[in-house]
């Protein structure tokens, strides 16, 4: 091929180009896409809740009828004979939700029963060991722990005393 037919070629080459180029930039289209995005509120993506873990494990005194997944427990406690004796249970606490975080942890604890001038009921958060804490924030997966306590405030003289204790577990998600 000759350089003229060459040049030719080449100039023809970029003339095609050029108006493929020019033709995109005066007729270029705007694209625009719309829409909406919705998320719904789903408290059963919210989980805190006992994992049935207890301490002290070994104490015959001490029973609590807890199951993993659960926001009450029932304890019961015996063994109590003369004033100041107290026992306790130490349950697990876990948030198992979805991305949220339990902004307040609280557990309240309700005793039924005909003796309750015998025997108080403290509820108090602590770390597993059974130390007090003032930190009611749980993050996601993280756990805490309630201490539950029996204390008898009289000694019975006459028959036995007996209170049943239930101790509720209420958690709040914290607002993103």
């Amino acid at each position: 091929m000759s350089k003229q037919k060459k040049l030719i070629a080449t100039v023809v080459v970029v003339a095609i180009l050029l108006m493929g180029i020019g033709y995109a930039l005066l007729n270029a289209t705007e694209l625009t896409i719309g829409g909406t995005a919705t998320a719904t509120a789903d408290q059963e993506n919210f989980k805190v809740y006992y994992t049935g873990t207890v301490t002290p494990a070994d104490d015959e005194n001490v029973e609590v009828d807890v199951e993993n997944g659960n926001t009450h427990a029932d304890v019961t406690i015996t063994g109590l004979s003369a004033k100041g004796d107290s026992k306790h249970a130490i349950l697990e606490i876990i948030n198992d939700s979805n991305g949220i975080v339990a902004e307040s942890v609280v557990v309240k604890a309700e005793s039924v029963g005909d003796s309750n001038d015998y025997i108080t009921i403290d509820v108090e958060m602590c770390d597993e060991a059974g130390t007090p804490t003032t930190v009611t924030d749980l993050a996601v997966e993280d756990t805490t722990y309630v201490k539950v306590t029996a204390t008898l405030e009289a000694t019975p003289t006459e028959e036995d005393v007996t209170v049943d204790i239930t101790a509720t577990l209420e958690a709040t998600p914290k607002a993103n």
